[in-house]
């Protein structure tokens, strides 16, 4: 993964993982990477056949459309390949675990966090998704909820472990706020010419007035203070 985990995968103490990483956890399943040689090596040969003979015989049977290689595959090569290639296993037990207790349709899904608005609609991929009346709980405003994309093409909301009824509105217009704004700067516009043009003029900045205290005649005046007259003194 090249981006940090997210704050609901920090806080359950995992590290960013992709779709496919997510439903492998939920399914119980350990991925175990193939970093030894010897395992890539392995899936290579496989896709080397399937690129090499496979690709040969639709050639032969004059096969170019799905339907008829599909048909193709089930009925004659796929079983073919399980007998030339199927190895015995050490161990006869039968290792599947029942579905039971797993949706799968929920786990294989496409899921995304998305926030619920203070109107309860949600936005997915260019939609809105208005969460009805009836599905609406205490908290769910500005809320995190999961989106699932399923195989089928379905979109299901998801809060809380329950899922939740919407219908799919059209976007609101953005017209007429776009209109009221330009009209508010509009009038703040017309309002500051018109004060610049009723002030006085304004001379520049650290210039002093003409009457300012200092550019008056300065006359020097000589007080005594107090002091005794000299001539009383002699």
């Amino acid at each position: 993964m090249n981006r940090p985990p997210s704050g609901q995968e920090a806080l359950a103490g995992r590290e960013a993982e992709t779709q496919f990483g997510r439903a492998l956890r939920e399914l119980g399943i350990d991925n175990i990477p193939a970093s030894s040689p010897q395992a890539k090596g392995r899936v290579e040969r496989a896709f080397g056949t399937e690129q090499d003979r496979l690709v040969k015989e639709l050639r032969l049977r004059g096969i170019s459309d799905i339907e008829a290689a599909n048909a193709y595959l089930d009925a004659e090569y796929s079983p073919w390949r399980n007998r030339r290639f199927s190895v015995r296993p050490a161990v006869s037990v039968d290792a599947h675990r029942p579905i039971r207790g797993y949706d799968l349709k929920a786990i294989l899904s496409v899921q995304e966090t998305r926030t619920v608005t203070n109107d309860y609609t949600v936005r997915y991929h260019g939609q809105v998704l208005q969460i009805e009346r009836r599905s609406t709980r205490a908290g769910l405003r500005q809320a995190k909820i999961m989106v699932e994309q399923r195989l089928d093409g379905s979109v299901k909301l998801r809060w809380q472990g329950r899922y939740l009824r919407y219908h799919r509105v059209l976007p609101r217009p953005k017209t007429t706020t776009t209109t009221t704004t330009s009209t508010r700067e509009t009038t703040k516009d017309r309002r500051r010419v018109a004060a610049s043009a009723s002030a006085p003029p304004r001379r520049p900045k650290g210039k002093p007035a003409p009457d300012y205290p200092w550019r008056k005649p300065f006359k020097r005046t000589l007080s005594s203070c107090g002091r005794p007259d000299i001539s009383t003194l002699r």
